[in-house]
C-alpha cells in the first residue's frame, strides 16, 4: 500500500463529520527517487469500495482503536478526491477529534492501491515520473506530516 498526505471549518459537531481533501494531482517524490502523480480523471479513480473505508490514526491498522471514523461519501471534484468522514464517539479518540475540530490536526494522507501506471521522464530533472492512471483509495489517515501538501481536513480554502 502506498500513502500520501491529504483547517477544520468543515467540522460538523452535531453530525460528527468532516470533509477531507484526500488527494490531489500534486507531484510527490517517493522513496526510490521517482515522482508520483495520482490522476484525478474520474475514470482513473475507483471509488467502488471507498464508502465505508476507515479513517485511521496515522495509517495504523493493528487495533480497532486505530479507527477514528469511516468514509460516508466521496467524489472527485476539480482534480481532487473529497471524502466526508463520520467520526467516532469513543472516549479514547476524543482528544484527537478535539484537535481536528480546533484545527490543530489537519494533515491527512491517503492509502491506495494502483492498478495501472503510465511511466515517463521529467524533461527538466531526468527523473522517472509514474502517473497512476487507474487506482483505488482504501483508507484515509490523520497524520502529523503528509506527502501531498494540498491534502488536508477541509477548511475555508476553496
Amino acid at each position: 500500500m502506498l500513502t500520501r498526505k491529504a483547517g477544520a471549518a468543515s467540522f460538523d459537531a452535531d453530525k460528527r463529520t468532516i470533509e477531507i481533501v484526500v488527494s490531489t494531482e500534486t507531484p510527490v517524490q517517493q522513496r526510490g527517487g521517482f515522482i508520483e502523480i495520482l490522476s484525478h480523471d474520474p475514470a482513473a479513480v475507483d471509488l467502488s469500495r471507498f464508502i465505508g473505508a476507515p479513517f485511521l490514526n496515522a495509517h495504523r491498522t493493528g487495533d480497532a482503536r486505530d479507527v477514528l471514523g469511516k468514509v460516508i461519501a466521496a467524489r472527485v471534484e476539480r482534480g481532487k478526491l473529497i471524502a466526508t468522514v463520520k467520526l467516532t464517539r469513543r472516549a479514547d479518540a476524543a482528544p484527537i477529534i478535539e484537535d481536528i475540530a480546533d484545527g490543530i490536526q489537519s494533515s491527512t494522507s491517503a492509502g491506495y492501491a494502483v492498478q495501472e501506471w503510465k511511466r515517463s521522464t521529467d524533461p527538466k530533472t531526468g527523473r522517472e515520473v509514474r502517473t497512476a492512471t487507474r487506482w483505488r483509495p482504501v483508507e484515509v489517515s490523520l497524520t502529523p506530516i503528509g506527502a501531498d501538501p494540498n491534502s488536508h481536513v477541509r477548511a475555508d480554502d476553496w
